[in-house]
């Protein structure tokens, strides 16, 4: 019962922390999903008291900010960091060997 809960815990919360590029991501789409919900609020006021259809104007914050989230969001799921290498200096052999031009290490 343990390596099930151990392994879809895994799954749920992998361990791995996120990237700067995926918290701005977040913060975005955050921001996003606050802006669009209050404009569309306000919209919906606006119709209710006034009686009337106004234009969804709501929506041009909705879909550019939309545009710029998923951008931010595609952006953060493809970025992957450089791999690490270790540079490894290589030395001569100092067997007492000589070199074609007959010099000594």
């Amino acid at each position: 019962m343990r390596t099930t809960t151990a392994a879809l815990s895994g799954l749920l919360r992998p361990n791995t922390t996120p990237s700067a590029l995926d918290t701005v991501a977040r913060a975005v789409t955050l921001v996003w999903l606050a802006g669009t919900t209050a404009t569309f609020v306000v919209w919906l006021l606006v119709c209710l008291i006034s009686s009337s259809f106004d234009g969804p104007w709501w929506l041009w914050f909705g879909c550019v900010g939309g545009a710029i989230s998923a951008g931010l969001r595609v952006a953060a799921r493809n970025h992957r960091p450089a791999p690490r290498t270790a540079t490894v200096a290589v030395s001569p052999a100092r067997n007492g060997s000589a070199d074609q031009d007959g010099e000594d290490w």
